[in-house]
């Protein structure tokens, strides 16, 4: 009983952790300078309406196959994030060659 209790605390933690992976990685990528101010807050706005609506879904949705959006939804919302961050280096990339206008 107390191994089933363990196991199910561990399995919590990955699953929030998880969750929270798309944000980790926004703050990575700024903390080091790979982001613009206006990149972070498009890729937050994006994981954040991605999450709520996966977990919208995940909820309301009546299929058996639902809930797996929970586990999936990361990965997709962390592809957009580095969407967001190669459309930002390509805008700072050009405005860098080209020079003021």
């Amino acid at each position: 009983m107390i191994v089933g209790d363990v196991l199910d605390v561990f399995g919590w933690v990955w699953f929030v952790v998880w969750q929270i992976a798309p944000g980790a990685l926004i703050w990575r990528l700024r903390a080091r300078g790979w982001m613009s101010w206006p990149a972070v807050v498009v890729a937050a706005a994006v994981a954040v309406l991605g999450t709520v609506g996966a977990y919208y879904l995940a909820f309301t949705d009546s299929s058996s196959t639902a809930p797996l959006i929970l586990i999936v939804s990361p990965f997709y919302l962390m592809g957009a994030v580095l969407v967001v961050l190669a459309v930002d280096y390509t805008v700072r990339l050009t405005r860098r060659r080209t020079g003021p206008t």
